[in-house]
């Protein structure tokens, strides 16, 4: 780990040295997303390696050919190089204005992988259940198409407060003030 921290030392201290701000910052992002692109390829490369090595026990558990078929995976993969890229931000622009538009920009876009994961786990559960007898008769697709709406509507309620500043809990008391506003105009 020294290695790292005298390697990220290095780069940094030549990083500084460049005198164009400009320059130094595009150099910066560059480097960011490099290393998250990096780290991207690398978690693909193993998912695919694993992946094949999980087809042979498809055959015997028709599950883990659902789950391997479905986007979830790749869904949930994205978060890794989110979470890299917001590591990494503190340390390349410290406590810079741009650090934080880039740090909120993360946030948003964690929201969204979260929402589209869930989503994909939606349709997971919804296709195992379609495996066993006798559970495709019931409601099932409604049930999980609402729970997969209130998933986005959450991460919308998210991005919200991201963007402004504010408690979800904020957000959510005035909706429901309007939406209390809303049922007394149009009740009849």
């Amino acid at each position: 780990m020294d290695f790292l921290g005298q390697w990220f030392l290095l780069i940094h201290n030549w990083i500084q040295a460049i005198h164009p701000a400009l320059l130094r910052v595009f150099i910066e992002i560059i480097i960011v997303i490099g290393i998250s692109g990096g780290a991207y390829f690398l978690v693909r490369v193993i998912y695919s390696i694993t992946k094949k090595r999980l087809k042979t026990i498809s055959t015997l558990i028709p599950t883990v050919e659902i789950v391997l078929t479905s986007p979830l995976i790749l869904r949930i993969l994205k978060l890794i190089p989110l979470f890299v890229a917001c590591s990494l931000i503190p340390l390349f622009f410290g406590q810079s204005n741009l650090a934080h538009l880039l740090l909120t920009l993360g946030k948003l876009w964690f929201c969204l992988i979260c929402a589209r994961s869930f989503a994909a786990l939606m349709t997971v559960f919804y296709q195992i259940g379609n495996q066993y007898r006798g559970v495709s008769a019931s409601p099932q697709k409604g049930i999980f198409q609402i729970l997969t709406v209130l998933a986005y509507c959450f991460a919308v309620v998210g991005i919200i407060a991201i963007i402004s500043g504010r408690n979800p809990a904020y957000i959510l008391s005035g909706l429901t003030a309007l939406s209390a506003v809303f049922m007394l105009v149009f009740k009849d």
